[in-house]
């Protein structure tokens, strides 16, 4: 009799299984699971805190770079040269053609990814997660600063459109003449920057186009931005802020912006953009922004596997260089 009551009780237990798998092998093999509410709740909240703190960033790359949209995998850019001056018309008109420098840009994808373990759901101990996902919102623009600035760094080893490096002293386009936008810094004092800082601002208006016209038109105050390492820091706050400086009048007073950054460790190197003009020194091609990418489905290998969700910050874009008469390099050696 109670062989026969063992194996009654064992097939009702294979029917309830079959008749309930989920709920059954929940509670055989895992416990308690977390439910479809919990886990959209959590995704929801995830959601928000990722796109709150990407709306709070503020990337340093707008000040000197300008963003093009991109709608495929590359994109193509052609540098035309500048347009012919205007002259008095006397017979047929003087028809110029255009010079063609074309190169292509590719986009790239960046991710960041975190692993959010299931117990960690089911055991509600998701309170670490609440500065992780904001965290992992910054990455996507860290990423772009980070990029264009190792791009700026690699300006005196790599060629760009004129056959050059970015930062040379032997620029030549057309009717242009040699030309330089690397210069040689003086020093790191306050004086010595100062100087070097005019010096720049002179040789930024001095640059001519392939037709031996300024590229800077502009005749009043050239909108200048500076990137410096932390090391120079004091210098440029000095210059900046001061009204005088050795009890005489400082004309650097408020004549520029800066960002110092952590990106720039040669301590001996520092930049002046002009960033007055439409088209700037450096690009930032978008191809889709930075965005959260969630893998929460519970029947996948992940979760099988290792029982985690994944949280991804995802994005396409790339760096390039825009036009290198808007941008100088002081290099002190």
């Amino acid at each position: 009799m109670k062989r026969i009551l063992k194996w009654t009780l064992i097939v009702l237990g294979f029917v309830a299984i079959f008749a309930h798998p989920a709920s059954a092998m929940g509670i055989i093999a895992f416990g308690t699971v977390a439910s479809a509410s919990t886990i959209n709740a959590m995704i929801k909240n995830f959601n928000a805190l990722f796109n709150e703190a990407q709306a709070a960033q503020t990337p340093a790359w707008p000040s000197y770079a300008m963003r093009v949209n991109s709608e495929g995998a590359s994109e193509d850019y052609q540098w035309l040269g500048d347009t012919p001056a205007m002259r008095e018309w006397l017979g047929e008109k003087f028809l110029k053609d255009m010079r063609g420098f074309t190169f292509s840009v590719p986009n790239k994808n960046f991710e960041a990814t975190v692993k959010v373990s299931r117990n960690d759901i089911e055991d509600d101990r998701l309170g670490k997660y609440g500065i992780l996902i904001p965290q992992l919102a910054d990455e996507g623009t860290v990423k772009q600063d980070s990029l264009l600035m190792d791009l700026r760094v690699a300006g005196t080893t790599t060629d760009i459109y004129d056959g050059k490096k970015f930062y040379a002293a032997n620029h030549v386009t057309g009717k242009s003449g040699s030309q330089s936008n690397l210069l040689t810094g003086t020093g790191h004092t306050l004086a010595q920057v100062t100087a070097d800082l005019i010096s720049a601002r002179t040789a930024l208006r001095r640059f001519m186009t392939d037709q031996g016209k300024p590229f800077i038109r502009e005749s009043g105050k050239l909108k200048l931005q500076i990137q410096a390492p932390p090391d120079l820091e004091y210098i440029f706050e000095t210059i900046r802020n001061s009204k005088t400086i050795s009890a005489s009048d400082n004309t650097l007073y408020q004549a520029f912006e800066y960002q110092i950054s952590q990106y720039l460790t040669d301590t001996d190197d520092w930049y002046v953009d002009y960033v007055g003009a439409r088209v700037r020194p450096f690009v930032l091609q978008m191809r889709k922004e930075p965005h959260l990418v969630i893998a929460d489905d519970p029947k996948s290998e992940t979760m099988f596997m290792r029982a985690e969700y994944l949280f991804s910050n995802e994005a396409r874009f790339n760096a390039a260089y825009g036009l290198w008469p808007y941008s100088i390099q002081i290099h002190n050696t």
